[in-house]
């Protein structure tokens, strides 16, 4: 039984050209930035945008795509693990870096091109979402599937 996951989960864009490094040993190795974003509300109320920037690391496997097909820019999903090093700086001082292996990774078609027009968005942009949990009060006490059911046992016979 598995008792701890290290998984992460990203899609953003690359935030520069990716650094590929060929080793001795034949193994490819890419290096570059990815940008997330996360929208909320203020405590002000108004809506907010917030990037995130991840380093990231690949090795070159067949889940992952040929590297010099990755450039700035590119929408890229990326499966991986995280990562914590420490080193010593030039200086003497401890840096620490955190880092995202990827494990797996995608390139994304381009989305096309959209014009904002900020006079187009509500102040509110969830206001106009309907509630998901919510039952149409003309299914209100009705049972809106009204086929026989019928259970099955262990057997696979009717109970």
């Amino acid at each position: 039984m598995e008792r701890s996951l290290n998984k992460v989960e990203i899609k953003g864009n690359v935030g520069a050209e990716p650094k590929i490094t060929n080793l001795e040993s034949g193994a490819q190795v890419v290096r570059f930035s990815v940008a997330t974003h996360e929208a909320f509300k203020g405590k002000d109320g108004r809506y907010k945008e917030e990037t995130t920037w991840h380093n990231i690391v690949a090795w070159a496997a067949k889940s992952m795509p040929d590297f010099i097909t990755i450039k700035k820019g590119s929408f890229v999903e990326i499966t991986g693990k995280l990562k914590y090093s420490k080193f010593k700086a030039k200086t003497g001082e401890d840096k620490y870096v955190t880092e995202i292996v990827a494990l797996r990774m995608a390139i994304m078609p381009p989305a096309p091109a959209a014009h904002f027009d900020p006079g187009a968005v509500p102040s509110d942009p969830f206001a106009a979402l309907s509630d998901p949990f919510a039952v149409p009060s003309e299914h209100i006490g009705t049972n809106r599937d009204t086929s026989p059911v019928q259970r099955i046992g262990d057997a696979g016979s009717p109970i």
